[in-house]
């Protein structure tokens, strides 16, 4: 699924619970932005980019804060989506997703203290996918992002629901240091 499909998909969804039978037969009930997009909690997107630079464009972001509770800055980057909810974790261990290794893993969890008034968790997670989706446009990143299938669709075989984005021409970006060809 092309990334620009996705990110309009997750912002039109609405917010409610729906009832949904998986191919095994077994019931369900999630919130529709989990049943279909596969957005709740551990949410990953892998990039093929290099870690300071993604930290260095969240940290210069007005939407993050970056907090590392590790002494001396040993640990993943973390930070805190300002509006509240959602912590974000970096790690420079990405992943390898349909014969294609990615470099970083961009990990979402609703864990935070703070939490965004009258905003689910799941929708709290879609905003931050959100603004991620379009820094990854922007730049001309490449990523995948594994989880975005939604859980109604687990048992299926078929890989097109998971999104992944190619860079399109030899873009420099501005944060990022590698070229994409």
């Amino acid at each position: 699924m092309k990334l620009e499909e996705y990110l309009k998909a997750i912002k039109e969804c609405p917010d409610e619970m729906i009832d949904y039978t998986a191919l095994s037969g077994m019931k369900f009930k999630n919130h529709k932005l989990t049943a279909e997009w596969g957005v709740y909690d551990n949410y990953s997107i892998l990039l093929n980019a290099n870690i300071k630079d993604v930290v260095r464009y969240l940290s210069e972001s007005s939407k993050y804060f970056h907090q590392n509770n590790y002494p001396n800055n040993i640990g993943a980057p973390r930070f805190h989506y300002i509006p509240g909810t959602v912590i974000i974790p970096i790690h420079s261990r990405g992943g390898d997703w349909n014969e294609k290794h990615y470099s970083i893993q961009i990990t979402l969890h609703p864990y935070q203290d703070k939490k965004i008034e009258n905003i689910s968790f799941t929708r709290a997670i879609a905003m931050v996918i959100d603004d991620i989706g379009q820094f990854i446009l922007k730049e001309n990143i490449s990523a995948c992002i594994p989880t975005s299938r939604g859980w109604k669709y687990l048992d299926e075989k078929d890989p097109s629901r998971i999104v992944v984005h190619e860079p399109v021409g030899p873009i420099v970006s501005e944060y990022l240091r590698i070229k994409n060809k």
